[in-house]
């Protein structure tokens, strides 16, 4: 993992650091604090605290069926320490980074989850991949008696915007949903009205007679 330094307008190499096992799938900052959540292609999730430069924390995950390595496509770093993961099992996972211990789990997806995003509250989660659904995901405060303080999430609502695989979600911080895939189109939707309306959908390369002119005779 490189780090780089943009406090000047320009990217400018800062240092290295130490080097990890395998391959590196997916990385993601804690809001925060000096620490970064690494997804690898051992069945791994990791978190290098970046001031002393070493692995504070080593989590090995399920295999599938055929004791395949599990690979860790995505991991989103939330604000009050959970790490959010998902993987080539179709689940998406709910970690502690302070002890290790998984939260929660859905198993949503039909294949491979490639990409996670949540909003800037972190109380709306969104999660897609290759069966190109795209799940929302709310968290919910527990009203049990004598619990004060904690949530867990449920699943609030799906949708199919694209035709094959989703490769990128990205919320704004005016509240819109992006997302991208394999069939070229950029869709666009409200995050608190995914679920009601239909994806604004724009294609990124201009149509041909914006490309081209006819001259006339």
């Amino acid at each position: 993992v490189c780090l780089y330094d943009l406090s000047y307008d320009a990217l400018i190499y800062s240092r290295t650091l130490v080097k990890q096992d395998g391959r590196i799938l997916s990385l993601s900052w804690h809001p925060t604090a000096p620490r970064i959540a690494m997804g690898c292609a051992d069945s791994t999730l990791r978190v290098l605290d970046t001031e002393t430069n070493r692995s504070i924390l080593r989590i090995t995950m399920d295999k599938n069926s055929n004791e395949e390595n599990t690979l860790v496509w995505s991991v989103k770093f939330l604000s009050d320490d959970t790490i959010v993961s998902g993987s080539s099992l179709g689940s998406i996972s709910f970690w502690n980074s302070k002890y290790g211990t998984l939260k929660q789990s859905f198993s949503l997806h039909n294949a491979d989850l490639l990409t996670i995003a949540v909003n800037s509250e972190e109380d709306i989660l969104f999660a897609a991949g290759v069966d190109h659904k795209i799940v929302r995901l709310k968290k919910v405060e527990k009203r049990g008696k004598g619990e004060v303080g904690g949530y867990f999430w449920v699943q609030a609502c799906d949708v199919r915007p694209h035709t094959h695989d989703v490769r990128s979600l990205a919320v704004s911080r005016n509240g819109v949903l992006s997302s991208g895939g394999v069939d070229t189109v950029l869709c666009f939707n409200k995050v608190e009205e995914f679920e009601k309306e239909m994806s604004l959908r724009q294609s990124p390369f201009a149509s041909w007679n914006e490309r081209f002119q006819l001259a006339p005779l």
